[in-house]
This record gives structure tokens, sequence and C-alpha cells, in this order.
């Protein structure tokens, strides 16, 4: 690499460690769909975890298939609908690509009938799925109470997320592009 270019590198570089540092510092609301920063990857699909009294995790699946990546954020505080931070989870892509194959394969109804009852104190669990830039599915629902025709996401959701808890934070600074 020419010196000349080298220079221009190492402003870039460091704009882009800054960048990384803020969106992964920064509050954010796990539905932010614009959210990101070069080299994380694009959503492939999303699981939260939401106790009532305890703080929130959100887990992303990311990158393409060639490339998936786990990252783990938490809110703030119990209750809290923000998330901060980014770490990325060790779990083989492999794995990653199986559990994407495996919500392709599920079956839900979308809509469900009203139902006469609520939860007032739970566990919030939601699954997000992207496929591609225009197409997004969110289903959310309390532990326990899944309606009708869910309860096969909603077992594959709390068995993933179990197993997501289970795994070790990867020691590297940042997801690479």
């Amino acid at each position: 690499m020419s010196p000349k270019k080298e220079r221009r590198q190492i402003p870039l570089e460091s704009e882009r460690r800054q960048e990384i540092e803020l969106a992964v510092a920064t509050p954010r609301d796990p539905h932010d769909m614009t959210w990101g920063f070069f080299g994380v990857g694009a959503l492939q699909a999303q699981f939260i975890r939401r106790p009532s009294r305890q703080p929130c995790v959100c887990y992303e699946i990311r990158g393409d298939v060639g490339n998936l990546h786990l990252f783990r954020s938490l809110s703030t505080s119990a209750g809290a609908d923000l998330v901060v931070g980014y770490d990325q989870i060790a779990a083989k892509p492999a794995t990653l690509w199986r559990l994407l194959r495996k919500l392709e394969e599920l079956q839900v109804p979308v809509r469900r009938p009203l139902e006469q009852f609520g939860v007032l104190d739970g566990v919030v669990l939601e699954a997000t799925v992207c496929g591609g830039v225009q197409a997004i599915a969110r289903f959310t629902w309390q532990r326990g109470a899944a309606p009708n025709g869910w309860q096969p996401l909603a077992e594959f959701v709390e068995l993933s997320i179990e197993e997501f808890d289970a795994l070790e934070v990867v020691n590297e600074e940042r997801p690479h592009a």
C-alpha cells in the first residue's frame, strides 16, 4: 500500500471505530431496523426475552448464509425497553443456518382470535424474522400463553434462547465485514 493511501486509511478506520463504539454504547430500541454499523451484517432473525422484573435480553442472528454470527444485547434495567451493547456469542454458523432453515419451515397463523384474558406479570417473548429488505414478520406473546397455532414457534424460540444463554461471549473486538 502506498504511503498516501495508508494515510487516508487511518482516518477512515478511526471513524469506523468511533461509529461502532457510539452504536454499541447508545441504548436503542431493538425494533429499530435501521440500527447497525459497517460490518455487523444484515439482520436475519431476532429473539427477545423480556421478563417483567429482570433485564431484557435480545439475540440477533446477522450476516449472510456463509457468514452468520450471533449477537446479544441487554436492557439497561428491569422493565426497560431499550437495549445496549452488542456482544458476539460463540455460536457455530452451521447451527445458526439450521435455526434459520427451521424458521423457514414453521407454519403459524398470522392472525389470532381475540382472547378473553391477559397476563399482567410474566415473560414476554418475541421473534422477528427478516426475509430480505422488504419482508419482516414479528410475533409477540406471553410465556405459557402462546396463541393457538403458535406453540411450535413459542417452543422453538424458548429453546433457542436457552441454548444461546449457555454460550460464551467471543473475545473479538467487533464483527468484521
